[in-house]
């Protein structure tokens, strides 16, 4: 059966085709939120989360067969505010509480850090394209955009970590 038919199903309160919908994008949910948060325990709770906003919220998505962008989108915001919400109120002990760092793990770390300090416009282009493998025309229409304006987008956010990665790098020198 195809996405629209179990958007259309589960809109009518049918859970069956929910649950359906779900499993086509639960990797992709994971992924997401396993990339922000970097633990399992974290990425599962937000999945949890967003599962929940996404069975109340249904009935606001618009087009039926853009159901796994529509929920991806909520992930992303969720996630993004649950970092920024943690940035926030926990000490920075506890943010960064890995016991033994190896470079990958810094640079990971870092490169999360500059990616969720991007205008969240830049962050969702460069989620898409590079950790969810859509192409830029795939991006445009879903963003309803020219697809010169995703370039652009994905250029300027490009341009601005390699900048900040780099700014970084000078002060470890």
């Amino acid at each position: 059966m195809g996405e629209q038919q179990l958007v259309k199903r589960a809109r009518k309160g049918d859970d069956e085709a929910f649950y359906e919908l779900l499993q086509t994008v639960k990797s992709s949910l994971y992924r997401t939120a396993y990339r922000y948060f970097g633990n399992e325990h974290d990425a599962l709770d937000a999945v949890q989360e967003v599962t929940c906003k996404a069975y109340l919220k249904l009935h606001n998505l618009r087009k039926p067969g853009h159901f796994k962008p529509w929920i991806l989108r909520i992930m992303m915001n969720y996630c993004h505010d649950e970092w920024r919400r943690r940035k926030r109120t926990l000490p920075v002990e506890e943010i960064f509480s890995v016991t033994s760092y190896d470079e990958d793990t810094d640079r990971y770390l870092i490169l999360r850090d500059l990616l969720l300090d991007l205008d969240p416009k830049m962050q969702e282009i460069i989620q898409l394209k590079y950790f969810e493998d859509w192409t830029l025309s795939q991006i445009a229409e879903w963003k309803r955009v020219p697809e010169g304006t995703i370039k652009t987008r994905l250029n300027r956010a490009l341009k601005q970590l390699r900048f900040e990665w780099e700014k970084g790098e000078e002060r470890h020198v």
